[in-house]
């Protein structure tokens, strides 16, 4: 068993959990399912407005979304649906990844990828009733305060009506304001939950409440830790990854190692390989600068590799060297796509601590001395598993 001091300063034990095969492989797993359902949606509710495949492929690339695209009706709910699914499978995985930190930290160093996914699998009806109940609350509301406008369109009566219950409508806003945290609360901290105690989705709901009405201060304060922590492991890792990126240009590049013919097609296909991932990544690369702002050019050259060839549009003599470029741009994104796993993973292992934390403030309760039903029955089969066989002795003659 690790040792986990329940303070803040065991928060910063999540990037080092964090970084393993097994917690960055369950990570980028749910990841890039999440990421493949909500372009598949989202490519197909541009379409069916009328879109075009190609020329949406041409706009958006790898991160097409909706907003100022001029679409209209059942695309809409169809892109939802997309940002649903994708959703409740980032919060799958993050149940997968919070229960192989726990039992890492209870000294289970053999709990299998396999086990965590087996065991977020278990729990995959209380995943989906969660939101689905604080979103259902929420439309509610919603449609209350709705029902109340269309009374207010009533000459006299409905206006003088609504004044005079105004502050029991406030009183519902303050309500629906709340539950509006609950549902961040239950979309961060229900994984972690999940994953330490084994409840089913009414008991951890309870427990979101219950922390998050005495201990509020200290939920925000844990949150922003774990973020932070997040967004600097990303940044360092990011760095990294493109120094070992550029060392293997620069071993590649290097006269007394390769062939000079060889150099001259590596520098092709490389120079190709980054026209492809300047195409496809133009849109991220666009909001990223509008969003950092002055910073931008900054962090994009110390995180990942931001200079950009010039785009490549006629094919290469060599046309091996075309596709050899597609592969090359492929593994790029894949890199990068590690690299966001262990910034996702750092945060779901800090959530995990930040609730073992969280409760013994809360109820005094260890929760790494519990045993739940998934211990049990791996104790049960062990115990029943029959004794190794005694080694034959063999008798000289």
């Amino acid at each position: 068993m690790l040792n986990v001091p329940f303070n803040f300063t065991a928060l910063f034990k999540a990037p080092r959990i964090a970084l393993s095969f097994q917690r960055i492989w369950l990570q980028l797993i749910g990841f890039l399912s999440a990421y493949l359902i909500y372009t598949g949606f989202s490519y197909f509710a541009l379409c069916i407005n009328g879109f075009e495949l190609k020329y949406a492929w041409k706009t958006f690339h790898l991160f097409p979304y909706l907003t100022g695209a001029n679409v209209f009706g059942f695309s809409w709910i169809i892109y939802g649906v997309g940002i649903f699914i994708a959703m409740i499978i980032l919060m799958f995985t993050a149940t997968a990844v919070s229960r192989a930190s726990y039992m890492l930290i209870k000294g289970h160093n053999f709990y299998t990828w396999r086990e965590a996914f087996r065991f977020a699998r278990k729990k995959m009806s209380s995943i989906l009733m969660a939101p689905i109940a604080f979103g259902i609350i929420i439309l509610c509301f919603f449609l209350g305060g709705w029902f109340v406008g269309l009374v207010g369109f009533i000459p006299m009566v409905g206006t003088i009506g609504f004044s005079l219950f105004s502050i029991i409508w406030i009183m519902l806003c303050l309500i629906l304001l709340f539950f509006m945290v609950i549902l961040c609360g239950v979309i961060l901290l229900f994984p972690a939950i999940v994953a330490t105690t084994d409840e089913d989705a009414f008991e951890v709901i309870f427990q979101i409440i219950a922390i998050i009405w005495h201990q509020p201060a200290r939920v925000i304060f844990y949150h922003l830790c774990c973020l932070v922590q997040s967004v600097f492991t990303l940044g360092i890792f990011a760095f990294i990854m493109k120094k070992a990126i550029l060392l293997f240009m620069v071993i590649y590049q290097t006269p007394w190692l390769v062939a000079k013919s060889f150099r001259e097609d590596f520098a092709n296909l490389m120079n190709q390989a980054f026209a492809h991932l300047q195409e496809w990544l133009f849109i991220l690369s666009f909001h990223l600068d509008y969003l950092l702002g002055e910073f931008s050019p900054t962090i994009k050259a110390q995180t990942y590799l931001a200079h950009f060839f010039p785009l490549i549009k006629k094919p290469l003599i060599k046309p091996e060297i075309d596709i050899a470029a597609y592969i090359v741009a492929v593994s790029l994104l894949f890199i990068g796509g590690i690299v966001l796993s262990y910034a996702f993973a750092t945060f779901n292992t800090g959530m995990t601590i930040s609730y073992l934390v969280l409760r013994y403030k809360k109820d005094n309760e260890n929760l790494l001395d519990r045993r739940d039903d998934e211990e049990k029955m791996n104790e049960e089969l062990e115990e029943e598993a029959p004794p190794p066989p005694a080694p034959e002795e063999k008798n000289d003659k």
